[in-house]
């Protein structure tokens, strides 16, 4: 475990990445005025102390000299380094993030849009080295600055570490972790989705729960198994009332999965999927046994992007953020351009409000009204 010191540390060395970036952008040449301590935190959006203790971690590697009753200046090392124009914006992310019902489309066009000066790419992990994927596009491109920012989305925590290491400017589109919470992030209220999904299936009855997620957990899935079991628990069910199916997001594996739990004498008959996609599949599965949705059973989705489903889904309960995708993608492009321009956002994590559609009127006006999936 990372101590509350390794986590500060990370923090400074952010923060001090950032002050470089800005040196870099400005084109300041060695001997030139710098910063003060305040304006230097005021541009952060922290204390001075931290940003004091970023400036030394500069000065130690001659990017920053500060002459006492002078001021501070740059650094003769800063000579050697020539400014190069930031190029490219990075969406980083796993195969089953992206499929799962994202709108990458309306992320990339929004971030281009923004930032017209960068080029914009999309980069899908491997499934098998995706740490060392990312190390080798990271290497050379840091020292060139080719890089001009990242948007991590549905990334591991090793991958969110090798990013944060490497000084680019980066935000999280979703959960960060213990060791990464010096990177900024948004993300939906996922304790709050777990406990919105279970109490819906409550209220309708049912007293035995399944809970259909991806077979790669993030922070976010943990915080949504917390709000699920909370419910449950006020509810006095006991561990026997959930059941949890982590699995690939391949269409005939859920398929598979769902019609073997549905099939059981003492089947659950609340569901709960993670994705759109998942739902389809659940959906199919329950159809192809001939049992009704609803009546029989219901299912209940995680649909935060506000994306548009197939017709069979698309008038089943439904979790939403607040803020559609559109809003959500100009949210994380402007938390990135402020991490590019050598600024920390505003709160530096987001919690997107959540909440259940489930009227058909509410359903059908939304759907008419999305972007489809890309």
């Amino acid at each position: 475990m990372i101590g509350n010191n390794d986590v500060s540390m990370l923090r400074i060395e952010r923060y001090a990445a950032l002050l470089e970036r800005d040196i870099e952008r400005k084109g300041l040449l060695p001997g030139q005025p710098y910063l003060t301590g305040t304006e230097a935190a005021r541009m952060l959006g922290v204390h001075i102390a931290m940003a004091n203790r970023a400036m030394v971690l500069l000065v130690e590697k001659s990017l920053l000299v500060r002459k006492p009753g002078v001021g501070t200046f740059v650094g003769p090392q800063v000579a050697s380094r020539a400014a190069v124009e930031l190029k490219s914006v990075h969406v980083l992310g796993s195969l089953d993030r992206f499929g799962g019902g994202f709108p990458q489309q309306i992320l990339l066009e929004t971030l281009a849009s923004a930032m017209p000066q960068h080029s914009v790419h999309l980069d899908i992990l491997p499934r098998g080295n995706a740490v060392s994927h990312v190390k080798r596009g990271l290497e050379g491109k840091c020292d060139n600055r080719d890089i001009a920012g990242v948007v991590l989305l549905g990334c591991p925590a090793e991958i969110q570490s090798e990013v944060l290491n490497s000084g680019i400017p980066a935000v999280v589109f979703g959960g960060v972790y213990h060791e990464t919470t010096a990177l900024p992030s948004i993300d939906k209220d996922q304790y709050r989705m777990g406990r919105i999904e279970a109490e819906y299936l409550l209220k309708k009855g049912h007293r035995k729960i399944a809970y259909f997620c991806r077979e790669t957990w993030l922070p976010g899935d943990n915080l949504r198994l917390d709000g699920l079991n909370d419910a449950l628990s006020e509810a006095e069910l006991n561990h026997g009332s959930l059941i949890i199916r982590s699995l690939r997001d391949d269409k005939a594996t859920i398929e598979s999965e769902a019609r073997l739990l549905l099939s059981m004498p003492d089947r659950p008959t609340g569901l709960i999927c993670c994705s759109p996609a998942f739902a389809e599949a659940v959906l199919a599965s329950a159809e192809s046994l001939g049992i009704h949705v609803p009546g029989d059973i219901d299912i209940v989705f995680n649909n935060t992007s506000r994306t548009r489903t197939s017709s069979a889904v698309s008038r089943l309960p439904q979790i939403w953020a607040e803020m559609d995708s559109v809003a959500q993608s100009q949210y994380v492009s402007s938390m990135l351009k402020k991490c590019i321009d050598g600024q920390m956002p505003e709160p530096e994590h987001v919690v997107l409000p959540v909440r259940l559609a489930s009227e058909k009127s509410e359903l059908l006006t939304i759907a008419e009204r999305n972007t489809p999936n890309t």
